[in-house]
């Protein structure tokens, strides 16, 4: 299919790559390996080196992205119904950011190629999934938006920093949602002193202020984040689809607005049998125990 727009100008039919519906697959990936470690988890590992945001790469992301939101593939052609997603990088950076080498970046019509890149942190936290994000090194510019996006983050030891780079480059120090994201999870005056400046946050910093929700040894970190999307599992699924939709909103929201939303969550649920029988089986592990 034709590729009009910021990630192509028609010619590279062939290399568009998979649509949403090819759905997701292990193998068909240029930037990416997909894989579930089980039932109900995603993996989408970036192992390509610095992981540098190609246009290949923003493709293939939102293709992911738009299954995760529109699953059209039949159930004999797919993975298994994705409940949480695992966005975790390898090698030697989590993500390098925009990648100056890539020729087709180059070329691209730059206000559409921009909306294609800051449409990624979008579906990130449009899609009913929660986000867990295994930071192994280096989260640079886009890279770090990528991260920032996640609800959950762990972090490599001494290895996972985050950069925003963008006033660096010329740019403004707000990218790809920076200034949204930083001031809500470590506070105005941080943020501002780093995107400011574009001063990198240390391992250390970062699990300070609660930027990171975990740091582990670089050989744990595949496991960690796996053992928190198993924890998320054992939820009521529609209750985190909820959960994150009540997050995305309350920052800009009045008590009495978010009250109401809550309320109209928390209804919903109570008539829900599948929540229902989600919360009995909590009360039930409890019952006649002295520990909460």
């Amino acid at each position: 299919m034709p590729t009009f727009g910021p990630l192509g100008d028609g010619t590279d039919a062939e290399n568009a790559g998979p649509t949403v519906a090819d759905g997701i697959k292990p193998g068909q990936y240029t930037c990416f390996e997909v894989c579930q470690p089980e039932s109900g988890i995603l993996e989408v590992v970036m192992n390509k080196g610095m992981n540098a945001m190609s246009a290949r790469f923003v493709r293939e992301l939102h293709q992911i992205l738009d299954v995760l939101q529109y699953p059209v593939t039949a159930p004999a052609e797919q993975m298994t119904v994705v409940r949480v997603l695992i966005l975790r990088g390898e090698g030697a950076a989590f993500c390098a950011g925009y990648d100056f080498k890539d020729p087709s970046n180059n070329k691209a019509n730059q206000p559409f190629l921009q909306h294609a890149l800051s449409g990624v942190i979008k579906k990130l936290r449009e899609i009913p999934q929660p986000v867990v994000c295994g930071v192994n090194g280096a989260a640079v510019g886009g890279g770090m938006s990528l991260a920032l996006a996640g609800d959950l983050r762990v972090g490599c030891r001494e290895k996972a920093r985050f950069m925003p780079t963008f006033v660096k480059l010329g740019l403004g120090g707000g990218e790809l949602g920076t200034s949204y994201f930083l001031p809500r999870i470590v506070g105005r005056g941080r943020a501002a002193a780093h995107l400011l400046t574009g001063k990198e946050i240390s391992t250390e910093q970062a699990e300070q202020w609660g930027l990171l929700n975990e740091v582990v040894e670089e050989a744990e970190l595949a496991a960690c984040c796996r053992k928190h999307a198993k924890e998320l599992l054992g939820l009521s699924p529609k209750g985190l689809r909820l959960t994150k939709w009540l997050l995305n909103h309350s920052q800009e929201l009045s008590l009495s607005a978010a009250l109401d939303r809550e309320d109209l969550a928390q209804s919903y649920m109570v008539a829900d049998k599948e929540s229902r029988q989600v919360g009995k089986a909590h009360i039930e592990r409890f019952k006649g125990s002295s520990k909460l």
